[in-house]
C-alpha cells in the first residue's frame, strides 16, 4: 500500500512538473565574479517588427549573452553583429539563448537585433547582456552608445510641372425629346462624367427642335451656347400656350416635390418655361425633372445635356532640387 502511495506521488510530481512553463525557472548564471551588468530589458515586439539595442565594448571584453521569451512561443530571430558589418551571430526560433560567450577582439560599437516575424501576434522578450572585461583598465568602461544627428543637403533631379493652361472637353450626355402626358411628370438620370467641371442644359416645349439641327451647320443650339458663340439658344418650332416646371436635383424625390409645390430649394429649378437653358456646377449624377402644367393637353418636351470636363495642359521639365538628408552617427 505505500509503495502505491509512493507511486501517486511521484507520478502527480512528473505530470505537475512536465506542465509548468519553463519560462518561469530561466535565471541565467553569471559565475565570473569580474562580470560587470551591461543590460536587463524587457520589451514588447509589435507583429512584423524589430528593434535594436547599440553597446559599446572595450578590446578584448568577453561578452555574455542570455535572452529569452516572457511571451510567445520563441524568439523569431536574434541577431549580433558589429555597427555597419556584418552579422556574427544568428538564432531563428530558439526559445532561450543561455550564457552565450563571445569575445569583442576589436572592442567598438555591437548591435542586438530582435525579431518578431509573427503575424498577427506581439511577443515580450528579456535578454540581459554582461562583460567580463580583459585588463583593469577597462573595468568602469562606459558602455552607452551616445549619438549625433546630421543634417547633409543633397541635390536630386526631379520633374517640375508648370501649369500653362485649361482645356475643356463637352461630352453630351442627354439629347432627347418625348411626349410628356396631361399633368404629369417625368425623372431622367445624368450620369455625370468623372472629372466634370461642370453642365450646360437646355429644357423646353416642342420636340421639333430636335429635328432643326441641320439648319445650323449640324450642332445644336446649346453646343453653340457651351462654346460661346450664341447667347441665348435659338428655338424655332415651339409649342405656345403650354409651359413646363423643371426641377435639377441629386435626389429624385426632392426635385419632384418641388414639381409639385412641396419642396422650394432644389439645386436647380424653374417655374412656368417656355424654353430654359442654364450652366450649373455639379459634382456627381443627379435627376433632370420634367412636369407638364396643362391639364388638358399632351405636350413635347425636349432635354438635352452636355458635361464639360475641365483639364489642365502641363509642361515639363527637370530641375535639381535641394533636399535635406537625416542621419546618425555614433560619437
Amino acid at each position: 500500500m505505500k509503495k502505491f502511495i509512493l507511486f501517486v506521488v511521484i507520478l502527480s510530481f512528473a505530470c505537475a512538473t512536465s506542465n509548468t512553463d519553463y519560462r518561469k525557472f530561466i535565471r541565467p548564471e553569471i559565475k565570473s565574479r569580474n562580470a560587470k551588468k551591461v543590460a536587463d530589458i524587457t520589451f514588447k515586439l509589435s507583429p512584423s517588427s524589430h528593434r535594436e539595442y547599440y553597446y559599446r565594448f572595450a578590446k578584448g571584453d568577453t561578452i555574455i549573452l542570455n535572452a529569452w521569451v516572457i511571451k510567445g512561443n520563441d524568439i523569431s530571430k536574434l541577431e549580433i553583429g558589429k555597427y555597419r558589418g556584418s552579422v556574427l551571430y544568428s538564432f531563428i526560433r530558439v526559445p532561450y539563448v543561455l550564457n552565450e560567450k563571445f569575445i569583442a577582439d576589436t572592442g567598438g560599437i555591437y548591435v542586438f537585433r530582435f525579431f518578431n516575424t509573427s503575424t498577427f501576434r506581439s511577443k515580450v522578450y528579456r535578454f540581459t547582456i554582461h562583460r567580463i572585461p580583459q585588463g583593469e583598465e577597462f573595468v568602469y568602461f562606459n558602455t552607452s552608445v551616445y549619438w549625433d544627428t546630421i543634417y547633409d543637403t543633397v541635390y536630386r533631379w526631379v520633374k517640375e510641372s508648370t501649369l500653362v493652361r485649361y482645356e475643356y472637353d463637352p461630352e453630351r450626355i442627354v439629347f432627347r425629346g418625348f411626349v410628356l402626358n396631361k399633368g404629369g411628370h417625368r425623372c431622367t438620370e445624368l450620369n455625370i462624367p468623372y472629372h466634370t467641371s461642370y453642365i450646360v442644359f437646355m429644357v423646353g416645349v416642342g420636340n421639333a427642335f430636335l429635328k432643326e439641327i441641320d439648319a445650323i451647320a449640324g450642332r445644336s443650339p446649346l453646343e453653340l451656347f457651351e462654346k460661346g458663340r450664341m447667347m441665348k439658344p435659338l428655338i424655332k418650332s415651339l409649342e405656345s400656350a403650354v409651359s413646363i416646371d423643371y426641377a435639377i436635383d441629386y435626389a429624385a424625390e426632392r426635385a419632384v416635390d418641388f414639381l409639385l409645390g412641396r419642396y422650394s430649394h432644389p439645386l436647380y429649378g424653374e417655374r412656368n418655361i417656355i424654353v430654359d437653358f442654364g450652366k450649373l456646377s455639379i459634382s456627381g449624377d443627379c435627376y433632370l425633372c420634367v412636369k407638364n402644367n396643362s391639364h388638358a393637353r399632351d405636350i413635347g418636351v425636349f432635354e438635352d445635356v452636355i458635361a464639360v470636363r475641365k483639364r489642365g495642359i502641363y509642361s515639363y521639365r527637370r530641375v535639381r532640387r535641394p533636399f535635406i538628408k537625416i542621419r546618425r552617427i555614433p560619437r
